[in-house]
């Protein structure tokens, strides 16, 4: 199959479901968002390693910022600790800190778990249609 007949065949309806949906976050942090996040990948069996997974992200994070302003940051990683690609969305309780386009702290975090080899193929199809699901 090739990356076009992949993106054809996509739907974000393959990447998250109801489990993966925190609505009610405790986190204050970056890093607390992050590692809740990650642990409802852990729990519904799309990551093998919350650390390694987590390592990964934080790797990523360090490279640029993430936030995309409106109050969303995407924070992602590829990573071989991926089974399944993922998106699991949280809202935060309080607005978190975050490096962002428009300088603002998020209340909505995206994080993307990808499978190393199909990162590139999925990556902007799930964060667009992620941030268009949000905005209606």
């Amino acid at each position: 199959m090739t990356a076009e007949q992949m993106m054809d065949d996509f739907s974000i309806a393959d990447v998250i479901t109801e489990d993966l949906i925190q609505l009610e976050m405790k986190a204050t942090t970056k890093e607390e968002a992050i590692h809740e996040l990650t642990r409802l990948l852990m729990a519904n069996g799309d990551i093998a390693d919350e650390d390694d997974f987590m390592a990964d992200v934080f790797e990523r994070e360090a490279e640029g910022m993430t936030g995309i302003g409106n109050s969303i940051a995407i924070p992602h990683g590829k990573s071989d600790s991926v089974i399944k690609t993922s998106l699991v969305v949280g809202k935060a309780a309080m607005p978190i800190p975050w490096e962002s386009l428009d300088e603002e702290p998020v209340r909505v975090i995206i994080l993307f778990a990808a499978e190393e080899y199909r990162c590139q193929h999925y990556a902007y199809q799930v964060i667009a249609e992620g941030c268009d699901a949000l905005s209606r």
